[in-house]
């Protein structure tokens, strides 16, 4: 399968290039060539802005396009008007694009959030779930049935710049210069569930899912876990947090714990 990835450089988009190549697939990518000069042999790069300049990617053909980095209608417009030929369309959305994630479980089928009232340009993160949901219907105008919508939850591992995962297991074991003081945590159950899905576990769902996987949307987050996970939890985001805490190398000041109420942590 020849594959078109709109980002490759960086965390999903640099996962979805090592599980494709993995798999023997040929792999273009597409981006604007600021965080990554440096590709793997074979790989086609062209240096490009998806909202403008996509002279290079029209006429051309290839079996899957897998879109790690749409934001905005306006340019997922283009985007697919432009590579409408192409055999499909996978476009990374977001958990995000639902009017509510308070029901449980959350539904492929579910409503998404509106949009109507949102510029098509709009790049206010305020706004990024109805975006992420508008963005879906331009897909889905395009590829029709061609189309898979793929809506994550919290993304973890390797190549993560957020810190919004690995800097609570750090700091809990005292890492580096995250030592003493005290940090807030909800006042929740040692039990209380949590939901995350690994960066290279995505990343080879969505390889696959591009050539097999018939269905228009797919909801990704791994199975809940607790909180506190057992010292011999194998999951892959932990893994090497736990290797450096057996190791001993790990801070001599831990941190205290404030424990406040999860909603007011979260208001």
């Amino acid at each position: 399968m020849h594959i078109l990835i709109l980002g490759g450089g960086v965390f999903l988009g640099a996962a979805t290039l090592t599980a494709a190549l993995a798999r023997g697939h040929r792999v273009t990518v597409f981006n604007r060539g600021r965080e990554r000069s440096h590709w793997p042999d074979g790989v086609e790069a062209i240096t490009g802005d998806r909202s403008s300049a996509l002279a290079q990617l029209e006429a051309r053909h290839w079996d899957a396009v897998i879109d790690t980095c749409g934001y905005t209608p306006a340019d997922l417009r283009l985007n697919c008007y432009t590579l409408r030929g192409c055999g499909r369309y996978l476009f990374v959305s977001s958990i995000s694009a639902y009017a509510t994630t308070h029901q449980v479980p959350v539904r492929e089928t579910d409503p998404l959030a509106s949009f109507d009232a949102i510029a098509p340009d709009d790049r206010d993160l305020l706004h990024y779930g109805p975006q992420k949901a508008a963005c879906e219907a331009e897909v889905r105008r395009v590829f029709g049935e061609r189309a898979l919508l793929v809506r994550p939850g919290l993304i973890v591992g390797p190549g993560d710049r957020s810190g919004r995962f690995s800097y609570w297991p750090w700091r809990v074991i005292g890492d580096g210069e995250m030592t003493g003081g005290e940090m807030l945590v909800p006042d929740v159950p040692a039990g209380e569930p949590l939901q995350f899905i690994d960066v290279r576990d995505l990343a080879a769902w969505m390889v696959v899912g591009a050539r097999q996987l018939s269905w228009p949307a797919a909801k990704m987050i791994g199975a809940p876990q607790p909180t506190r996970p057992k010292a011999d939890c194998s999951l892959r985001p932990w893994q090497p947090i736990r290797e450096r805490a057996s190791s001993g190398a790990v801070g001599t000041s831990r941190p205290g714990r404030q424990h406040e109420p999860q909603g007011q942590l979260l208001g």
